[in-house]
């Protein structure tokens, strides 16, 4: 019996399971401990200087170092030959490390430290939606990566990844390689920026750049300054085109009036609620005309709304934010390790960069009210001058200045200001020159593999499988791991400016390019960076990337040949470690130089998690107590049975957890089913959801019952309906799919009403006294008077008081065939009549009434409509309607002797009330129709057959009932005397 249940114990109670597990307290010897240790004993033994420390002076230190082991265990390690090679490794790298330059003098002298009139920072911190563990690999640039060298290119992983596939680790090679000849090679000279910048700025004046005669002239203006290198004069006239030609105000808002007290259900009133539901209909319906996924997004908004916010609270915490001082910057520049070109950062912003990288036309517009098509309304060539000038004088036009901020809450119901995340919207032209730019930024600065953000992958996507991976191959390879997901408190909006500038100058970028990123100074905001603007992570990415940097190289877990000792996104920081030592030590250090940067970390909201492994006893157990501390701060620790968000995905401490649940779906088709739709609007986005039926059957309302089956999904419903009665009629429409065309694509002609009703006529949804009347001694007759059983083959095609409606469904399958033949070159004579000498057998007079008589050249072909009950062999009756005229005697002869032509076809057009169709009748049809025409015939038919029965319902009164008499069902047998 246990055996028995351990599995599902195992499965269902995964954190009770975990902490019946033994782990020995025995450890064997790790690559990265023995690594720390070495480097440990090697500053030890350099400490002591010419005198040699003793044995036991060294394993008292180490001891005291790493507390996770014995005295007699160092002891016996540093016996081991492998160690002492490690000592002897360590204590060259220790004594060859180059000196830091000294730091160049900042634009702006460093900032003092807060004072006691300053805003204090005491304010919660934000829940950074990063709770796991992200990514890469390795320790600092690509000279510290260890990885096979076959793994030399970095590719896009497959989207649809499975969470329980093996372990997946990308490689990280370095983003921008740069490699060195064995021999030297003279340098080929090449232009210097200024030459280049001012051969753009020839060839512009020499031509024209717009067809507006006046902006021309302007732009023409503007060029010749900026080859005199006149910017005070060059800026007024980027300022007054872009405020000429480049802005769109936008209409104010006007004042709302109250109209009385708020109800219940938050309006004012009953036609307040209808206004609102007419507005929210129309702005649904206009964004569903423009594209239905962002109308399906705007339904399926899942974004978290505030609550009531105290505007001077938010003024005082911001305000605190941007405006408190930041740490000095007295630390001397490292060397500078950038191989990369960066002088092709500062070059003229050509046509084809601003073409490649357009935004998309999507995105919001910024103050200005600029879109897309109003940024290109005077071509590139345009924008490319005013882009190259404004980079060249290094100056931000006064229109970019302006920036929209829209506080977006962090929770449902947030009040705090701590738990917003401020997103700026800027002018739709500066962020397409910070696009360009930050694009040739990504290009030449040496950033850290471990850091994904603005890589040629998916950073997200490559954080979260690397995340699934490293629990996943902890287990299998019974191997230790431990991860800590830094908390940032307000990342984007605290990093020092000057410090960002200190960043760029390590990466050895031009002056003028970071002339340009300080910029002017017109408010007294000493951090942050705008969050939304395409440069801006790109810089903190600078910022961060001394942190990764400084990660010890001996710190990590490896995957795959491959050192991850940290993962990042932007500020989404997780550390990974195969001790604990070596964490502690890699938490610590990352977050000294992150204070250093103006930087804090919460330790309270950092999450760690911990996988205890035994290779001997084959055994891993999830850590449930805190074993890291963060700024003084213990990390609270994952257990096996919670999970958080890293990235939009839920995260586990055993990897990617299940990603959406029935509940989740639950709540999204109840969104879809009360938003302001159309009935076929919610189907084309539940369509492929497996919990759909419910919903389709209230939307449609035809009951809410249904049956859901996981075996055999794809074929069970629809064989199981054409098993049935009223399905089995249905049968051949999956050899048409056009047929059913319609459900999903809703045409313009058809409202709500008809949509609905006519699928209840596809499914033969309609109740009949035939149907609701069976097993029960109750009337089933026609209420028009009829003695025939009321089902839907005699209203549609049997009672007298559909007649008229009958003929006009006809006559329109008839007319919509007649104009499509028309329009292939026929010409076309509807109902034309024949009189043959013969008499024949089937016409008495010999007079013959076909619904359509085509000639094209020396051919005539003869249509005849007919729309048919079912129950009927549709191959036998649509033979018989086109042997009718083949065969009829002296028909054929004489309609070639009345239009002199050589040849005559006949065909037949055949229908059922529910738009059946015979794959006879589709093939013959198809010579002279195509296949969405034909398809338009099958919803001819059903939406006649709507009308149909409309109009039985309004000439058939309820009075008739009392005028037919009760005749009783022979067929039933319990009926009363």
């Amino acid at each position: 019996m246990v055996g028995l249940l351990q599995p599902k114990a195992r499965y269902k109670y995964n954190q009770e399971y975990n902490q019946r597990i033994p782990i020995s307290d025995s450890r064997t010897w790790v690559d990265e401990e023995c690594n720390l240790v070495a480097e440990e004993e090697g500053r030890i033994i350099l400490s002591y200087g010419d005198k040699p420390p003793s044995g036991a002076d060294i394993n008292k230190q180490l001891a005291i170092a790493f507390p996770n082991r014995t005295i007699d265990a160092y002891k016996g390690r540093r016996r081991n030959a492998d160690h002492q090679l490690l000592v002897t490794q360590a204590i060259e790298r220790l004594t060859s490390r180059p000196s830091p330059q000294p730091s160049p003098p900042a634009a702006h002298p460093p900032v003092s430290q807060p004072n006691e009139s300053s805003v204090p920072y005491d304010q919660p911190s934000c829940s950074v939606p990063v709770d796991l563990i992200p990514p890469p690999q390795h320790t600092r640039k690509s000279s510290r990566l260890i990885e096979t060298p076959e793994k030399t290119k970095r590719e896009e992983p497959n989207l649809l990844f499975n969470p329980d596939a093996p372990e997946f680790i990308p490689s990280h090679p370095q983003q921008h390689e740069s490699p060195v000849s064995p021999d030297p090679v003279p340098p080929i000279p090449v232009s210097s920026p200024v030459d280049l910048f001012n051969d753009f700025f020839k060839s512009a004046n020499s031509r024209s750049l717009s067809k507006n005669a006046a902006l021309d002239a302007r732009l023409h203006s503007l060029v010749n300054l900026c080859l005199a290198d006149r910017p005070s004069e060059g800026i007024s006239i980027i300022n007054e085109i872009l405020e000429d030609y480049f802005y769109k105000p936008t209409k104010p808002k006007g004042a709302s009036r109250s109209e009385g007290p708020m109800r219940h259900d938050g309006f004012r009133s009953r036609k307040a609620k209808r206004v609102y539901r007419c507005q929210q209909y129309a702005r649904i319906q206009r964004l569903w005309k423009k594209n239905p996924s962002i109308a399906a997004y705007a339904i399926l908004d899942m974004s978290k709304k505030p609550g009531p916010v105290d505007i001077s609270a938010f003024k005082q915490f911001w305000t605190g934010i941007f405006g408190r001082l930041s740490p000095l910057d007295i630390e001397p520049l490292p060397p500078v390790g950038n191989q990369n070109d960066v002088s092709t950062l500062w070059r003229p912003i050509k046509v084809p960069e601003i073409a490649k990288l357009k935004p998309s036309g999507d995105q919001f517009p910024g103050p200005d009210g600029l879109r897309i098509v109003d940024c290109t309304q005077f071509g590139y060539e345009v924008l490319a001058v005013l882009f190259t000038a404004i980079y060249f004088f290094r100056v931000t036009p006064k229109p970019f200045l302006k920036s929209r901020t829209v506080l977006l809450p962090k929770s449902d119901g947030a009040t705090d200001p701590a738990d917003f995340r401020p997103i700026s919207i800027s002018s739709m032209l500066q962020r397409w020159l910070h696009r360009v730019i930050a694009t040739r930024l990504a290009r030449v600065v040496d950033i850290s593999p471990a850091q994904t953000a603005f890589s040629q992958v998916d950073g997200s996507l490559v954080n979260a499988l690397i995340i699934n991976s490293i629990p996943k191959k902890a287990k299998t390879s019974y191997k230790s791991v431990y991860l800590l997901s830094l908390d940032v408190r307000k990342a984007f909006d605290s990093v020092s400016h000057h410090l960002i500038l200190r960043a760029c100058r390590a990466q050895g970028l031009p002056p003028s390019f970071l002339d340009y990123i300080e910029g002017e100074t017109l408010a007294k905001l000493s951090r942050g960076v705008k969050q939304g603007d395409p440069l801006s992570p790109v810089l903190f990415n600078l910022v961060v990337d001394e942190a990764l940097g400084a990660i010890p190289h001996e710190v990590g877990f490896t995957i795959n040949d491959t050192l991850i000792p940290a993962i990042a996104y932007v500020d989404d920081l997780v550390i990974a470690s195969s001790t604990k030592v070596g964490l502690q030590k890699s938490v610590d250090i990352i977050v000294k130089v992150l204070k250093k940067r103006g930087l804090d970390i919460n330790g309270a909201k950092s999450i760690s998690v911990g996988i205890d492994a035994n290779p001997k006893s084959k055994k891993t157990k999830f850590i449930t107590v805190p074993f890291v501390s963060v700024d003084n701060t213990l990390a609270k620790t994952l257990r096996a049975d919670q999970k958080v968000s890293y990235l939009g995905v839920d995260m586990a401490p055993y990897g990617v957890k299940n990603p959406a649940t029935l509940n989740d779906i639950n709540a999204l088709l109840t969104k879809i089913q009360k938003a302001p739709l159309t009935p076929h609007q919610p189907i084309c986005r539940t369509n492929e959801m497996d919990n759909h039926r419910n919903y389709l059957r209230k939307l449609l309302k035809v009951g809410e019952t249904y049956a859901m089956s996981k075996t055999r999904y794809d074929k069970y419903h629809s064989n199981q309906l054409y098993k049935s009665r009223d399905g089995a009629a249905l049968k051949r429409h999956g050899s048409f799919p056009l047929s059913q065309n319609w459900v999903d694509k809703h045409p313009a002609d058809l409202d709500s009403r008809r949509y609905k009703r006519m699928i209840h006529h596809r499914i033969n949804a309609i109740p009949t006294r035939s149907r609701t009347a069976r097993g029960q001694d109750l009337p089933r007759n026609c209420r028009a008077g009829c003695l025939a059983p009321k089902t839907a083959n005699h209203v549609s095609m049997g009672c007298v008081r559909t007649h008229p409606n009958r003929i006009k469904q006809h006559d329109r399958v008839r007319d919509i065939t007649a104009k499509w033949i028309e329009y292939d070159g026929y010409r076309v004579i509807k109902e034309p009549c024949f009189t043959t000498l013969t008499h024949g057998t089937m016409r008495a007079m010999g007079r013959w009434r076909p619904d359509i008589f085509a000639i094209k050249g020396e051919d005539g072909v003869i249509f005849d409509a007919q729309v048919r009950a079912e129950g009927y062999d549709l191959d036998r009756l649509h033979e018989e309607k086109v042997e009718k005229y083949r065969i009829a005697p002296g028909l054929i002869e004489t309609i070639k002797s009345i239009h002199g032509l050589k040849t005559i076809k006949c065909e037949a057009i055949t229908f059922t009330r529910r738009g059946q169709i015979i794959p006879k009748c589709y093939k013959a049809l198809g010579a002279y129709f195509n296949p969405r025409q034909i398809g338009f015939l099958f919803r001819v038919v059903l939406y006649e057959d709507v009308t149909i029965w409309w109009a039985w319902n309004s000439t058939v009164r309820r009075a008739t009932l009392k005028r037919i008499p009760h005749v009783p069902d022979p067929t039933y047998p319990h009926q009363p005397a």
